[in-house]
C-alpha cells in the first residue's frame, strides 16, 4: 500500500501502473476499513482461535464499506 495525497498524485507517480487503478483509494477509506470492529478484534489473544467464527462480521463490514 502506498499513501499519497491524492490519487492524483499517485497517478503522477514514475512507478504509476495503470493497472492499479482499481486499488487506489482515499485515505479515509482505508481509515473507516482499519476502523471496524473486525479489525481491532485482530488484537484479542484468542483472535486466531475465533476467526473462523468472525468471517461474517468481517464480510458484512467490508461490504458495507465497498458500498459507500
Amino acid at each position: 500500500m502506498n499513501l499519497f495525497r491524492s490519487e492524483e498524485h499517485a497517478k503522477a507517480w514514475s512507478k504509476y501502473s495503470p493497472d492499479s487503478t482499481e486499488r487506489t483509494m482515499p485515505v479515509a477509506k482505508y481509515a473507516r476499513h482499519f476502523g471496524t470492529d473486525y479489525q481491532r478484534l485482530r488484537l484479542d489473544p484468542d483472535y486466531f482461535v475465533n476467526r473462523m467464527e468472525l468471517q461474517k462480521k468481517r464480510d458484512a463490514q467490508r461490504t458495507a464499506i465497498e458500498n459507500d
